[in-house]
């Protein structure tokens, strides 16, 4: 995550947290696509992890335009959404801080 410490805890151990910053997210949301190739379990696997991947990119983005080297307590939703239930939509939140560096 380019540096950026992420983690689901309220805290890091071992860090002194010296800066709160508030809310980041991250969404995304992709097309189920089953190709010839492949079942149909596989295919959501593999839209899930894009779409987790794409918001967890999105979400630390989010934190860098903060000013931010942590994010604490991060949290993930998921949906299907669509008229198919064909597409993934992933929701990633947590809490951007300022850590204090090592040495």
């Amino acid at each position: 995550m380019g540096g950026m410490i992420t983690t689901t805890t309220p805290y890091i151990e071992g860090k002194k947290i010296i800066k709160y910053l508030g809310f980041v997210h991250g969404v995304a949301s992709v097309y189920v696509t089953v190709k010839y190739y492949e079942d149909v379990k596989d295919a959501y696997e593999r839209a899930l992890r894009e779409s987790e991947d794409t918001a967890l990119i999105r979400m630390v983005d989010n934190a860098k335009k903060l000013g931010a080297n942590a994010i604490i307590g991060i949290n993930s939703n998921y949906a299907m959404v669509g008229e198919k239930g064909d597409m993934i939509m992933v929701g990633i939140y947590g809490t951007a801080v300022v850590v204090e560096e090592d040495g």
